[in-house]
């Protein structure tokens, strides 16, 4: 998505709204159920509607914010978001199979929840394990990548023990 995340627009705007489910991530949401179901024009459609309606929203929050001493950018034309639909990671046609088609989903899910919608983005991730990311690895802890999944609390070892002992082993963060 070609809206810009920019101080200005983010983290001083005090109109900044609450989100819980909205346009973009409905039509995305529509996109992946549409290709799973083997409908590519449907897909299509939901998909850069949803690009389209992302890079809006996050114009739409540029224009009521109130920040103050920074240069506000730019909000996204009509004309850069159709270059930014026509580019080559970006354009639906250009993906030849369906698993090239998922992963333009979930980078525009990825990227339109990233922000305001942290957990959501972090939950899809999951979900479809794409976007694939590449991590450098922190020696300086002993958790050198992002965790995977969280660990299950320390009372289920006590108070449910016997299906605990079932997943102990896959109780790690990775």
């Amino acid at each position: 998505l070609i809206a810009i995340y920019h101080r200005f627009t983010l983290s001083r705007n005090k109109f900044l709204p609450g989100v819980i489910l909205n346009a973009p991530q409905v039509n995305l949401i529509k996109a992946e159920h549409y290709l799973r179901s083997n409908d590519l024009a449907g897909a299509k459609m939901a998909y850069e509607t949803a690009i389209t309606q992302s890079v809006e929203y996050y114009n739409d929050i540029l224009r009521v914010s109130d920040a103050i001493g920074i240069p506000a950018p730019s909000a996204a034309t009509t004309s850069q978001i159709a270059r930014y639909l026509a580019a080559d990671g970006v354009n639906w046609d250009k993906a030849t199979t369906n698993a090239e088609r998922l992963e333009r989903i979930a980078t525009q899910k990825w990227l339109h929840y990233s922000i305001l919608q942290s957990y959501e983005s972090w939950a899809e991730v999951r979900k479809l394990d794409l976007p694939s990311f590449q991590f450098w690895t922190d020696n300086a802890s002993i958790q050198t990548l992002p965790p995977v999944r969280w660990p299950y609390p320390s009372n289920e070892m006590t108070y449910n023990a016997a299906n605990y002992a079932t997943v102990r082993d896959k109780d790690k963060l990775t």
